[in-house]
């Protein structure tokens, strides 16, 4: 899901369905998680690889 900040909204306007952020699960990212999913963005499993 796309969320409604700024990268989220140039991700919408360029035709992307998709915007997948790399972010940790320990404590140290648990605020950006929180941004994020607050935003509609949605956890998912490991990418890229």
């Amino acid at each position: 899901m796309i969320g409604s900040f700024r990268e989220g909204e140039l991700a919408c306007a360029s035709g992307m369905t998709r915007l997948s952020l790399e972010t940790d699960n320990s404590a140290l990212f648990a605020a950006a998680n929180r941004l994020y999913q607050r935003d509609g963005f949605t956890p998912c499993g490991p990418f890229g690889g």
